[in-house]
């Protein structure tokens, strides 16, 4: 076991230093330069807490005035929930609430977005032979939502990573597809040598200028859009896990969003959710859940689920992370 936790531990401090300075050269927020910091610094402790630990035996014989690693957890804890504190764009079209409540000390859910300003060149005819080029702007949303495989430091590792890429790639470009693509490129090469397999994301962009929803998915769940006719669509796009192939290519679509629409976006752990016969929670009652009670708000709304989910389990521990993001595009 020690001769496997000291190359891993090795490969966390090589993790932490390359995506510290990548955060540099793409000048980063200073919130999320830090945070993202004290999060890697405070999981490396865990992991050579747990090889000293090990290697002298001493696992229920701490003395008193040794260092309890479960502080350091505690810390990556309440650092990966300020991640996730983020408060999402404001706008007068829409409205965005979320939650993420893990499976254990350390999840790999997340969720992130991304407010910007797109500059555009069009045309129009003022007169017969005329073209008038006319500089404009389009207002875009980026909401992203995805899922590390696994649980625990690796995960959580991970789970700031890809949370901080997305956002910064998806600040210089406003195609989901490409900005998956980039993205699986840098995390296939991070987490080739780590226990993490791979990760999913859905990636969308509001256009508020539009209103169209543009999405791309790496092999995530498909998102919901709820019209206000009461009728539904599945937002399925073809598209595989993030850190499998680095020659990956993604695909995106684009609808049209009508005033009145809700639109859901969540990991697996919410539709995966067994009951004590072992059936699955499954996309068909997240969808008749919020058909039901669609006039209340979505803060309403997210609230019903996590409430129902817990009813679902009967009592039974919770698997797997539980994430769940709703969009309101307002009347």
């Amino acid at each position: 076991m020690n001769s496997f936790m000291v190359p891993q531990t090795i490969v966390y401090l090589i993790f932490v230093t390359f995506f510290q300075l990548f955060f540099v050269v793409v000048n980063a927020s200073i919130f999320f330069f830090i945070a993202s910091t004290v999060l890697f610094l405070s999981l490396i402790l865990i992991e050579l807490n747990s090889l000293k630990k090990e290697k002298q035996g001493l696992i229920n014989q701490l003395s008193v005035n040794s260092h309890d690693p479960t502080m350091d957890l505690q810390t990556a804890k309440r650092v990966q929930e300020a991640l996730l504190s983020i408060d999402p764009p404001e706008s007068d079209r829409i409205e965005i609430v979320r939650r993420c409540i893990p499976a254990s000390t350390l999840g790999g859910d997340f969720y992130t977005f991304v407010n910007k300003t797109v500059g555009k060149i069009s045309h129009q005819k003022n007169q017969k032979g005329i073209v008038e080029f006319v500089d404009q702007q389009d207002n875009i949303i980026g909401v992203t939502v995805g899922d590390v495989a696994g649980h625990g430091v690796s995960s959580a590792l991970v789970m700031a990573l890809t949370s901080g890429l997305l956002g910064r790639i998806g600040l210089n470009n406003r195609s989901p597809a490409i900005i998956l693509q980039r993205a699986n490129l840098d995390i296939q090469k991070f987490i080739s040598q780590s226990q993490i397999s791979h990760v999913t994301a859905f990636y969308s962009t509001i256009n508020l200028d539009e209103m169209t929803l543009t999405y791309s998915s790496a092999g995530h769940p498909p998102g919901i859009i709820l019209r206000s006719d009461l009728s539904y669509e599945l937002l399925e796009v073809e598209g595989i896990f993030m850190g499998m192939y680095e020659d990956e290519v993604y695909t995106e679509k684009t609808v049209k969003l009508q005033p009145g629409d809700r639109l859901l976006l969540y990991t697996d752990g919410i539709v995966e959710t067994v009951n004590s016969n072992r059936e699955p929670f499954g996309i068909q009652r997240l969808i008749d859940l919020a058909v039901i009670h669609w006039k209340k708000t979505s803060d309403e709304i997210l609230e019903l689920v996590f409430e129902q989910l817990y009813e679902y389990r009967e009592g039974n521990t919770q698997r797997d992370d539980q994430t769940l993001v709703i969009v309101d595009i307002k009347k």
